[in-house]
């Protein structure tokens, strides 16, 4: 209805293309998001093109975007997976190895992790005051809506800051590399979090956050005396290629246990495996 009082009413054109978009209609989102610039409908664009494995078309519109110098995990995602499915290989401006950026540390180390983190978190799942929001790519698991740090809960200010500092760690530990993904390191950012729970038997399937520039996973609890790989994380550069829990120079396993912190490029794709315990396993996502 926008759009039919103002045609060029590009946010609203915008919004549409991710409706579409979401709903998996990327013919349509992509007719949308051709004609306009705002926001990043041009990567969406690209995305489009890919999903419907349109080869020419998508790399038409990637070598637009490289010579325009659009650096964002979108972009980096599909010239790290149009690598592997075409075999051709294009400039990222974002991360040209991201598994090599993927670090994981023992907040343990860092602070009273059980105090700071567990019981904060375990008291917020418990009250049952923050709302679930559906969640496709999740088995026997829940997942809190909208952005945790938005929950009155003072200890919460805490858990943001010790983030912000490891960020602030990453970036400097990264700080020689000449990716974009650092020299563009955003100079303003938000932090958003949420909460998932995982039953026995359940998982997370494989996605990216897509408006991120950096995701990352602290372990709330981790179910003891798991098998082999069970209940660890994977991140990869596409989810449609070998065995799904194997490392083939594609994926990389991440062994997690509770008070692990996992941060990674947002143009990653991540997962998790299926565990069987009698404990949840709960993760604070970022």
């Amino acid at each position: 209805k926008a759009i039919s009082l103002e045609e060029n009413y590009d946010k609203a054109v915008y919004n549409l293309g991710t409706s579409f978009y979401l709903l998996g209609q990327y013919n349509n989102a992509f007719e949308e998001f051709k004609k306009t610039e705002f926001g990043k409908s041009q990567s969406y664009a690209l995305a489009c093109l890919f999903f419907q494995n349109k080869r020419d078309q998508f790399f038409s519109q990637l070598d637009y975007l490289i010579s325009n110098k659009v650096t964002n995990p979108i972009v980096g995602s599909l010239v790290s997976r149009a690598a592997i499915r075409y075999k051709e290989e294009k400039k990222n401006l974002y991360c040209e190895e991201p598994l090599s950026y993927v670090v994981t540390q023992s907040l343990d180390t860092v602070c009273d992790f059980k105090n700071i983190f567990r019981k904060p978190t375990n008291r917020i799942l418990l009250s049952e005051r923050l709302p679930n929001k559906s969640q496709a790519l999740l088995n026997n698991g829940l997942q809190t809506a909208g952005d945790l740090f938005s929950f009155n809960d003072p200890a919460l200010g805490k858990i943001k800051n010790i983030i912000k500092g490891e960020l602030e760690n990453y970036k400097t530990f990264f700080s020689d590399r000449s990716d974009g993904i650092i020299k563009k390191w955003p100079e303003e950012y938000e932090l958003n979090a949420w909460l998932v729970s995982i039953k026995s038997g359940g998982n997370l399937m494989p996605h990216m956050h897509e408006n991120g520039w950096l995701s990352g996973s602290i372990y709330i609890n981790v179910p003891t005396e798991l098998k082999d790989n069970s209940g660890d994380l994977v991140v990869c550069l596409d989810d449609t290629l070998g065995a799904p829990y194997l490392e083939d120079g594609t994926r990389k396993i991440i062994p997690v246990n509770t008070g692990t912190l996992v941060i990674f490029p947002a143009s990653l794709l991540h997962y998790t495996i299926p565990f069987k315990s009698t404990e949840d396993r709960i993760v604070l996502a970022f």
